[in-house]
């Protein structure tokens, strides 16, 4: 990869302009403090939540910021004058765990932000255009065009054994601190340049996931002591949050840069599907002004040195019908405010179905496996994202069949680390149930393992000493025996305990007792035990150094997920060699 940016770097002018007049006094400040060269990225990001949720004029970014609903990525200008692959790989990077974020609904927005000084005092150019096309190329995985809508995607599931699964495109929108004070100055950020992405639709989703799942705590008398109800929890509130914001677009030099249409007779429009406060009521909830095209991810009016709009800037006519209208002639309702259901639950598959519109020119309904959604997939597995783009180019150049085997493996496995996931996740999962899913994937442990059943002496001689051995312990006898598949040379003993109970030294005891019995009648053999919880006692902590030396290792649920997640990276590894 070529690297562009640096030497784009190299060609941005200090902007007069910017020396005389300043920035506004909030901006400035902001500014210094995620400027500063010792400003860690918590702190960077709480003063960056601060400034969206008092000085942002979008109501969705103030709501977003104010509940903890965005994940960042902070590049800063050294990285920048490193390298384009860098950059790429710090995005991706933060763009996979918003996934992540996003899919169990704790995070709707994502924010790149470039951290630059030299940039935030540029004069806006051509150079500083180049900059941003660069940077959301390498963000979206695609080549950007100036004056042109680029979207993300978002996806969220709903908890349960359906693990229904939407999708949503959201809009992608250039922001920076050269915006301040000039014509387009609702678009200024304390950045030297920024991408924006926050789904409305997945926020009110999420917002209604959040809510039932507190009214089931309540029934069950396992909710908080504190609960923030969703601010937007319908996509009908949505619409007055839309046309506030518009309203509260600020007097820049050239006046607001987006306005409502006054709405001149009642029977010329789809209805409302609310009641609109009387402020709002006599305003076109269908359609507003803009001097720029809020859909456009990076308007090329942006990068023009002067403070005033443009003489000859026409107003674009904008859309909010989106958010309410779900005719099938408004596929946009389906694609950005519904969202798309890509994944059902049934008895069998996961399927994902057509949007609407897509079926009705089609026909028919068209299914595919989630699997097929490489972004979502790559975040449910952890996998380094540059690694997996590389499964995706061997998919293309080689054809299917070639590496047909080892996707069957990687999606069998996928779909294993998935089950793991939620169980340890549950304050209500039995140990019945983590037990059966290592012992049908052992891999999860170890590679090449097998239960010890076939030694059936053995099994007779352990039953008998086990019973005696933990009679009125039962509770704690171990959980799986297993050995190696190289001759059965090397023994396993898993203690496998539920995420909520805390590792103590009694366990640790148990599997050194069942350990010893084991040597006793195989004295041949070498052995490895694993006690796995997420919790550990102190005493048993102190210990784990010398019990790791006696090859007993205490292993925690977020390590045994790790490891899934790097056989998964080995595949794509073979297939990158």
């Amino acid at each position: 990869m070529s690297s562009r940016i640096p030497s784009l770097m190299d060609k941005l002018q200090d902007d007069p302009w910017r020396r005389e007049v300043g920035f506004t006094p909030s901006l400035q400040q902001a500014l210094d403090a995620v400027l500063n060269p010792a400003a860690t990225d918590e702190q960077v990001t709480a003063t960056l939540n601060e400034w969206i949720s008092r000085h942002q004029p979008c109501l969705f970014g103030r709501i977003a910021a104010k509940a903890g609903l965005l994940s960042y990525c902070i590049l800063r200008e050294d990285d920048l004058r490193s390298s384009d692959e860098l950059v790429e790989r710090k995005i991706q990077s933060a763009r996979q765990a918003w996934t992540r974020l996003g899919f169990e609904g704790k995070a709707s927005g994502f924010i790149v932000i470039v951290l630059s000084p030299t940039l935030a005092t540029a004069t806006p150019e051509e150079s500083v255009k180049q900059i941003a096309l660069r940077v959301c190329s390498l963000y979206l995985q695609e080549e950007v065009q100036p004056d042109q809508m680029h979207h993300d995607r978002i996806y969220l599931e709903q908890p349960g054994n359906r693990r229904t699964t939407w999708e949503w495109l959201a809009g992608v929108n250039y922001f920076s601190a050269q915006g301040d004070q000039r014509w387009w100055q609702d678009h200024r950020f304390p950045a030297g340049l920024a991408f924006s992405v926050n789904s409305v639709g997945h926020m009110v989703k999420s917002g209604k996931l959040l809510q039932a799942m507190h009214h089931l705590e309540e029934v069950m008398g396992t909710a908080p002591a504190e609960f923030r109800n969703p601010k937007v929890d319908a996509l009908e509130k949505a619409i007055e949050l839309a046309m506030r914001t518009i309203a509260l677009a600020s007097n820049g030099p050239s006046g607001k840069a987006t306005s409502l249409i006054p709405r001149l007779r009642r029977g010329t429009l789809p209805k409302c599907p609310v009641e609109l406060p009387r402020d709002l009521a006599i305003y076109n909830h269908c359609t507003y002004h803009g001097y720029y095209h809020t859909d456009f991810t990076i308007p090329s009016e942006y990068f023009l040195p002067d403070a005033q709009r443009p003489a000859r800037q026409a107003a674009f006519e904008l859309d909010l019908t989106y958010l309410f209208d779900e005719t099938l002639d408004n596929p946009d309702f389906d694609r950005m405010g519904e969202g798309r259901m890509i994944r059902e639950g049934t008895s069998n598959d996961l399927l994902i179905a057509e949007s609407r519109e897509e079926k009705r020119l089609r026909g028919i309904e068209t299914t595919v496996e989630i699997d097929h959604v490489p972004r979502l997939m790559r975040a449910i597995i952890g996998a380094d994202p540059m690694d997996a783009r590389k499964l995706e180019l061997h998919v293309e150049e080689l054809g299917i069949r070639q590496v047909n085997s080892v996707i069957d493996i990687a999606q069998e496995q996928v779909g294993t680390v998935q089950k793991l996931e939620v169980l340890i996740g549950s304050t209500v999962a039995r140990e019945i149930e983590l037990h059966k899913l290592i012992e049908s994937n052992l891999w999860l442990i170890q590679d090449g393992l097998e239960l010890w059943s076939s030694d059936k002496p053995l099994k007779r001689i352990l039953e008998e000493h086990v019973t005696k051995l933990y009679k009125g312990r039962i509770n704690i006898r171990p959980d799986l025996i297993c050995r190696s598949r190289n001759q059965g040379v090397e023994a396993v003993i898993i203690e496998f305990k539920r995420p909520r109970e805390t590792i103590v030294m009694e366990h640790v005891t148990q599997a050194l007792e069942y350990e010893a019995l084991l040597k006793k009648h195989r004295p041949n053999l070498s052995f490895t035990t694993y006690v796995v919880g997420r919790r550990y006692h102190e005493s048993v902590l102190a210990a784990r150094e010398k019990l790791g030396k006696a090859c007993l290792y205490l292993w925690s649920m977020d390590e045994i997920l790790q490891k899934a997640r790097t056989r998964i990276q080995g595949f794509l590894g073979v297939l990158d060699r």
